[in-house]
């Protein structure tokens, strides 16, 4: 079950771990 907001919610993490680096 991939939803649109679920690759949406994990584009936003990926962008929160290169702030994080």
């Amino acid at each position: 079950m991939h939803s649109k907001k679920e690759k949406k919610e994990k584009r936003k993490k990926r962008k929160t771990k290169n702030s994080k680096k």
